[in-house]
């Protein structure tokens, strides 16, 4: 393990382990193979989900518990095409920027050399002649769609720092940084932009570069250069800028000084860039963004907000919905459904905070059944701030939704045809609502024995007492009694005088 100080607390960095490459041109580079071996989509959907931990006895606990079972649903992330589509041409981007960094080669060596050079001269290096293949891409989405926390599970399958010390027999000493995530400073300039760089690579390797730096008056060509070496040093894979929509032509000293700054970037350091932001980028950098784009060759990812009759809109709240900790089971209906639309208009962190809510406020009722009315007045009452966006969001109009800019529309064509991805996610989504019935159900059980407890706790019985009854029926008669007989055996039991006796005796 490699050590990282932060604080003067030192934490292991993991050692290179190489391993055999499945594709031939990854071989020989230690930056490829020390990366995790490349995976399938079962495994790529397996990393990426988070089913909170879920037992259907908890429904039994007492409200004041339930409360805080429901904060899991903070933790709570289904994957679907669109991540799958992200972690693999994020996949590719990494490995194929590599195969232009071999530190091996001569030629890494001498482009680490001349950038020295430059930064000792304080000059610009000349953007590479050499043709380098744009392996980056954009994600553009509205705010809430779920851009920011499918980066996070996806970056979570991959070290971020490797430290390396020996290759094939000879010394090779190397932090290796995987991927660098940055977020576009509120002031809006190149300058913060390259200073947030630092501070970031800072705090995964645990160095000072950001004192060193910029300990004195820097000039922006200064800082550009002492970027590129320090990507170059420490072999970083992927720089992922989030945020973009926060950058600034003006504070940028102009569009084509902004459009310089990455362009030179990708071309001398050979980096896949990868750009996020939301649509409102589209309207403020249309110039730039068009020649950004050709340096993502890769391509763009659309994320909107989801349609009421989307598949993926259907496996998210099917997967939420899972998760009730009321006393009382909702099932859902298409009423409820169309009603958990309306009042997220298929925003993911909208969804997941509304079922939150609605779920805590069920909680104050003796009957906790969720209704369309309750969902109504949850949004209504707790989402305040929400209510003009999802108003403009109804209405579908580019015009209503302009006075929001987090949720600008894309200027894509309004009448821009997404049939065939619909054909071709139409067995996605059925792959991936199985993949969610498998891994949701693991740690479930049969909940009969949960319904007569309640129906027990209803009549008044202690919860201990009605537990205990339900066991003992249930191991005499098992399961396939009916219902209604099973729950007069245990009402019977558990009203019984020798069976509150034996567990009030156990219980001193």
């Amino acid at each position: 393990m490699g050590k990282k100080m932060v604080n003067d607390i030192y934490i292991d960095h993991p050692k290179a382990v190489y391993l055999p490459q499945q594709v031939k041109e990854y071989e020989g580079n230690p930056f490829l193979e020390t990366l995790p071996p490349i995976l399938n989509t079962e495994n790529i959907y397996k990393s990426l989900a988070v089913y909170p931990h879920f037992n259907k006895e908890e429904r039994l606990h007492p409200k004041e518990l339930r409360c805080h079972y429901v904060m899991r649903l903070n933790s709570f992330f289904q994957p679907y095409g669109r991540q799958i589509s992200l972690y693999n041409l994020f996949d590719r981007a990494l490995r194929q920027g590599y195969l232009y960094r071999n530190p091996m080669n001569k030629e890494e060596k001498l482009l680490l050399r001349q950038i020295y050079d430059n930064l000792q001269k304080g000059e610009m290096p000349l953007t590479n002649s050499d043709e380098v293949p744009g392996e980056g891409f954009m994600i553009i989405g509205t705010s809430g769609i779920g851009k920011s926390r499918s980066l996070s599970r996806l970056l979570s399958t991959y070290p971020q720092v490797i430290q390396h010390t020996e290759y094939k027999n000879q010394p090779f000493i190397r932090k290796q940084v995987v991927y660098l995530k940055i977020d576009c400073s509120h002031d809006g300039t190149l300058k913060g932009l390259i200073g947030a760089f630092f501070k970031k690579l800072d705090s995964v390797l645990g160095t000072q570069y950001t004192q060193e730096i910029f300990k004195s008056r820097v000039t922006v060509s200064r800082l550009i250069v002492a970027m590129q070496s320090h990507i170059v040093q420490h072999g970083i894979g992927v720089l992922i800028v989030d945020e973009i929509q926060h950058l600034s032509i003006a504070k940028s000293q102009g569009e084509e000084v902004m459009l310089n700054f990455f362009v030179t970037l990708n071309n001398t350091c050979k980096i896949p860039i990868i750009f996020i932001g939301t649509p409102k980028t589209e309207v403020l950098y249309k110039r730039a963004l068009r020649q950004i784009r050709r340096m993502c060759g890769q391509g763009d990812l659309i994320w909107m907000h989801h349609r009421e009759t989307d598949r993926e809109w259907e496996l998210l709240l099917k997967g939420l919905w899972r998760y009730q900790w009321n006393r009382e089971y909702t099932e859902l209906t298409p009423e409820l459904s169309k009603v958990m639309y309306e009042y997220s208009q298929g925003i993911i962190a909208i969804a997941v905070k509304l079922f939150m809510l609605v779920q805590m406020e069920t909680m104050k009722k003796k009957k906790e059944v969720i209704t369309p009315t309750v969902i109504k007045r949850v949004s209504e009452n707790y989402l305040k701030s929400l209510q003009p966006v999802l108003k403009a969001m109804k209405t579908g109009k580019k015009s209503n939704m302009a006075r929001y800019e987090d949720i600008v529309l894309s200027t894509l064509d309004d009448t821009l045809d997404s049939g065939l991805n619909e054909v071709a996610n139409v067995v996605n989504v059925n792959y991936f609502m199985d993949q969610q019935e498998t891994l949701c159900n693991q740690n479930s059980k049969d909940d009969i024995d949960i319904r007569i407890i309640q129906k027990l706790q209803g009549m008044e019985i202690d919860y201990e007492v009605a537990k205990v009854s339900v066991e003992k029926v249930l191991e005499e008669y098992g399961e396939k009694k009916s219902f209604k007989f099973l729950l007069q055996q245990a009402a019977s039991l558990a009203l019984s005088k020798g069976l509150v006796e034996n567990i009030q005796d156990e219980k001193t």
